[in-house]
This record gives structure tokens, sequence and C-alpha cells, in this order.
């Protein structure tokens, strides 16, 4: 039997596709320069050298002009790879051009023993709230990883999908920060745990 809160969400990621399926495509090309102006300023004000990265999937925004910049200027690129189900993600360094098509039609980085994680995690989502929380796909990848990560955790979202709260299981696990192109938000570590 499903439990209230994963009927809850099913809802909300079926909305939320909906959504962001009819985001105008000039809006989403504005947002993603805006959001890439937003993350370069935070990681760069932190002088972070290694970063979590993510390949979009099919609505998310798209961060690829970032990463070019990012890899001309030296910074190493981690990118998550699902191992097998039920478990975190793997991050492991590469270049873009590495990647390989892997789990659920998303670029990976090959096959290879897993890195620490970096300082910074870059997460994606169907949708995020002013809380601090996200909605994903349902598969529990981002929040298993992120329950042992101690580093900064940033969800990126279109501000069209940002929020007052979303619905929440215990184990769902607060991002630190929320980039969208209008705004970042920041929660204090701890302070949104129910």
């Amino acid at each position: 039997m499903q439990n209230p809160t994963e009927r809850a969400k099913r809802l909300w990621r079926r909305a939320a596709r909906t959504l962001r399926a009819l985001l105008p495509e000039a809006y989403r090309r504005e947002a993603e320069a805006e959001i890439v102006r937003n993350l370069r300023a935070l990681v760069e004000g932190a002088g972070v050298r290694e970063i979590g990265v993510y390949a979009p999937l099919l609505g998310e925004v798209d961060l690829g002009a970032l990463y070019r910049v990012w890899e001309e200027e030296g910074k190493t690129l981690f990118w998550p790879r699902v191992e097998r189900p039920g478990a975190p993600l793997a991050y492991r360094p590469a270049r873009r051009s590495e990647l390989v098509p892997g789990a659920y039609g998303v670029w990976e980085p090959p096959p290879g023993p897993p890195a620490a994680l970096p300082e910074v995690l870059l997460v994606p989502g169907l949708l995020f709230s002013r809380t601090g929380y996200r909605i994903g796909y349902g598969g529990g990848y981002y929040d298993r990883t992120l329950s042992a990560y101690s580093g900064r955790a940033i969800g990126v979202s279109f501000a069209a999908l940002l929020f007052a709260d979303v619905p929440r299981d215990p184990w769902d696990v607060p991002l630190r920060e929320i980039v969208t192109e209008r705004e970042t938000l920041s929660f204090p570590r701890g302070a949104n745990f129910c």
C-alpha cells in the first residue's frame, strides 16, 4: 500500500512535468542564462575547484554553458552514475566528452572506482520548495546520496517550479541552497529537518 505522501508526490510530479513542458523556449533560454550567472557567482565566491554536476534530463535546467566555462578554467567536474538500484549515486571526475549513455538514458561517467564527493553538488529535480526540499523522479538516488553528504548541496530550478512547500517523507534530505533565475535561497544546516 502506498503511503499518502507518496500519492501526493506522484500528483506533484505529474503537475510539474506538465508545467515544465509548458515553459516557453524563450523563457527557458533566458532563465538558464540567469541561473548560470547566479551559480557561477556563488561557486566563484566560495573558491570551489571541484563540483558535482548533472547531465540534464528533458526539461531540467541545462547548465552546459557553465560546464564548458568551468572545464576551461580547470575546475574538475564530478558526474553521478547509477551503479545499482537502491544505492547512492557514485560520483566520478570526467570531462563532458568522456560521458557515456547510462541508466535511465542519462549521460554518466564511464565505470570505475567512485571518487570522494566534492565540496559542492548541484542537484536537479522536478520541483523545489522554499523550505529547501525537492521532489525528483521517485528513485531516491539523490536522497540516499545526500543523506551521507556533509558538503554544500545546491538545488537548481526554474523559478516557475519553486513552491512554498512540497510533500516530503522523513528520509527526504533538504538542500543547503536553491538557485533559480530570480534568487538564491539559503537554508541553515539542519533547519529544515522534521
